[in-house]
């Protein structure tokens, strides 16, 4: 695991996750459904990079996709964290961490790369069929 998802899991710990009971239950539906969904839906990452206009935190993020009526999310933010990191290493996203208020918080936004696919993606009728992502298993 790289020195940059350390700190992200350190970080959420301290934060966002402080106050959520996450059981080890959860944990494994999460993993569960990650299996399941295996390569990302097309909808569901030209949603993602729509929402990405300007930089968002993934909880942004998750609540403009479910004002978009995206329900995919719902209930399952697990699944949105698990499918931002893959963009990240597809290079479609990228991230950065910022400091306010003694707050830490990590902040997503389109890169080049994402751009010229949602772009491609808009004017195709096979969106995002470029870019199904085969992950090896457990690399979060």
């Amino acid at each position: 695991m790289d020195q940059r998802l350390k700190n992200l899991k350190k970080a959420m710990k301290s934060t966002v996750f402080n106050e959520l009971p996450f059981t080890e239950k959860h944990r494994a539906e999460i993993k569960r459904q990650t299996k399941r969904h295996g390569d990302l839906q097309s909808s569901s990452v030209n949603d993602i990079l729509t929402v990405l206009n300007s930089k968002k935190t993934g909880f942004e993020i998750a609540k403009f996709l479910i004002a978009r009526g995206v329900k995919a999310f719902l209930k399952n933010e697990g699944l949105l964290y698990a499918q931002l990191h893959k963009l990240e290493q597809e290079g479609l996203i990228d991230s950065q961490w910022e400091f306010s208020n003694d707050q830490k918080q990590k902040y997503y936004f389109i890169t080049d790369k994402g751009k010229k696919l949602l772009a491609k993606s808009e004017r195709s009728s096979d969106i995002l069929k470029t870019i199904m992502i085969d992950s090896p298993e457990g690399s979060a």
